[in-house]
């Protein structure tokens, strides 16, 4: 939220400060780097790079305190691993990841097999709502938001249900928009689905339906904007050429 805070800010301090934030975000969890992509989606080359030098620098510079860099391999095994092994001892009730609702998906249909696709799955999922973040046009700023929110809820392996605590991100941007069209109730309605119910319940399977049926809108959306923006560039250049005739 600090990174989401200053990125835009005028003020050299603030925004270098918001970097630093995400930068220490994602030596804990690698997985916030994906908002980085918001300034590659504004064409922002020269902040990216500065992100980038202090992402790097936050999450090496651990390492040089515990062994070196000969340890890297490790400590990055490690990272994996650990997540792997608290994942099967959670009950999958209490998960949010994809890797998991695709285990629910295969034991309610009895098809084993699509478990095994489980990691391409989340690599398809994760590749196109990073291609959406850099080239889908919204109108509104908190779909744009909600794309990485939610990608750093389903990506991990280990995705416990707190994790939903993140949505509270894009629904401060959802609430700050001026007007709501008849779409907008139809995510409203699913942004009280993942966290309305939180105190009358205790399994994550009502969330991860709100949390996967937004992704899914959001990139249905998107999507057709990225697919619309050819055909608007040749209906204005046939227009250009119209008037020139």
């Amino acid at each position: 939220m600090l990174y989401l805070y200053g990125y835009n800010s005028d003020k050299t301090l603030i925004k270098h400060l918001s970097f630093i934030c995400l930068s220490i975000a994602a030596a804990f969890k690698i997985y916030p780097t994906i908002f980085g992509f918001l300034l590659l989606k504004e064409k922002r080359w020269k902040d990216a790079i500065i992100y980038f030098i202090y992402g790097i620098s936050i999450f090496i510079l651990p390492i040089v305190f515990v062994g070196g860099f000969s340890k890297f391999p490790l400590f990055i095994n490690n990272l994996i691993n650990e997540a792997n092994s608290i994942s099967s001892l959670i009950p999958r009730r209490f998960q949010l990841s994809i890797n998991n609702l695709i285990d629910i998906i295969a034991k309610q249909t009895h098809l084993v097999e699509i478990k095994n696709f489980s990691t391409l799955i989340t690599i398809i999922v994760l590749v196109i709502g990073m291609l959406i973040i850099l080239f889908a046009k919204f109108k509104e700023k908190w779909k744009i938001i909600a794309i990485p929110t939610m990608l750093m809820i389903s990506i991990p392996k280990f995705s416990f249900i707190y994790s939903m605590i993140y949505i509270i991100i894009p629904l401060i941007y959802f609430i700050n928009e001026e007007k709501l069209n008849r779409k907008d109730k139809i995510y409203l309605f699913l942004f009280i689905f993942k966290l309305g119910l939180f105190p009358i319940k205790t399994t994550g399977y009502v969330e991860s339906l709100g949390l996967y049926t937004m992704m899914i809108m959001l990139y249905i959306e998107g999507t057709y904007s990225i697919l619309k923006k050819p055909r608007d560039i040749i209906n204005i250049m046939e227009k250009d050429n119209r008037n020139n005739l």
